[in-house]
């Protein structure tokens, strides 16, 4: 059974904003508006076979986007792995990870394939601007011009995190105000302009046939109330606060339960990452050291390796960045199951 706008319409407005929720889908807007939304963006699903067996609303969005040669390129149904770079932003802590997706065949009518455990390949946290040890002289003093910081998303990208040959890039949406305040925080305006930078870089690359790959932001709010709810009561200060701590509570269950099915990790490389992640989790890591890894090869001097040996003390950008990435594939999954089971694939049914 295919999905389409009159079996969504039948729902209540509460299933179709559970629907939404599971899927990475904003839930806001008239019940009409929200079915709409979710019958055009579950047809966006990057698998071009999905055109075939979807109802015909849903075929013609889906044909258009599997059109398009990046369409072809998120779920390896032609036999390759997908390979997903999933970037909390930040600048003091940026952190990423990179795991494949292995392929399936394609999806019988009505059924989705049994979902894929992610393997991580790498899990990293690295600054882009350390933070100064001493005061530095005038001469070397830290900047933030757009210049410096366009080469250092240009060092990032080509020295760092494309050599991976990811497939997808998910990058953490930025907020404009922190806490409702009125006031625009100078680190904000920072990392919203790096985060810009980042995708100026991606979109070059692109028109140069240098990448050949998909670039999709992720807002942080929706995979937060994938894995673990509202942020719930209290000061905006104390619900994300918990919405934090629970998180990286999900994560480091995983990890102890050496990955719960959720993930693999696969690489010596993420193995280490994931130890010193879990000794920190269970309070035995405080002096604990990451391995030294660069940054970025330094080609002028707004670039360093220093900060390469801190210590895992900051466990929240880590599971972030983990977290959005695994939501992702967990929203495609779900996208496919409504796509090709209907309404009742998630179970919801029309009362």
């Amino acid at each position: 059974m295919a999905v389409n706008l009159s079996a969504l319409q039948a729902l209540k407005l509460a299933q179709l904003k559970s629907i939404a929720a599971k899927c990475g889908i904003n839930s806001s807007g008239t019940k009409f508006i929200l079915a709409s939304r979710i019958l055009s963006e579950i047809a966006v699903t990057s698998v071009p076979e999905a055109a075939k067996t979807a109802s015909a609303t849903a075929a013609t969005a889906a044909r258009s986007i599997a059109a398009r040669p990046t369409g072809r390129k998120i779920y390896g149904r032609s036999g390759k792995a997908v390979r997903v770079l999933s970037i909390d932003m930040g600048i003091r802590n940026l952190a990423y990870c990179i795991f494949d997706i292995p392929p399936s065949s394609p999806p019988r009518k009505e059924h989705a394939n049994p979902p894929a455990i992610p393997l991580l390949i790498a899990w990293k946290r690295v600054a882009i601007s350390p933070r100064p040890s001493t005061p530095p002289p005038e001469s070397t003093k830290e900047t933030f011009e757009p210049h410096a910081y366009a080469s250092l998303a240009y060092l990032l990208l080509m020295q760092t995190l494309l050599p991976y040959v990811p497939t997808l890039v998910l990058i953490e949406r930025q907020r404009h105000r922190s806490a409702g305040s009125s006031a625009v925080q100078e680190w904000t305006m920072r990392v919203n302009m790096f985060e810009g930078m980042l995708y100026a870089v991606l979109r070059t690359l692109q028109a140069e046939g240098r990448w050949n790959g998909l670039v999709r932001g992720v807002m942080p709010g929706k995979v937060g109330a994938f894995w673990v709810g509202g942020l719930g009561k209290g000061t905006a200060k104390t619900a994300k606060w918990r919405n934090k701590t629970a998180k990286i509570d999900l994560l480091g269950g995983w990890l102890e339960a050496g990955g719960d099915g959720v993930l693999t990790v696969v690489t010596e490389e993420a193995r280490q990452t994931a130890g010193a992640f879990l000794d920190r989790w269970k309070g035995k890591g405080k002096r604990r050291k990451v391995e030294p890894q660069p940054i970025v090869k330094a080609e002028t001097d707004a670039v360093t390796n220093s900060g390469m040996e801190e210590r895992l003390s900051k466990l929240d950008d880590l599971a972030d960045c983990l977290l959005q990435g695994l939501a992702w594939v967990r929203w495609e999954e779900n996208r496919l199951k409504i796509l090709f089971g209907g309404v009742t694939a998630l179970g919801e049914t029309a009362i």
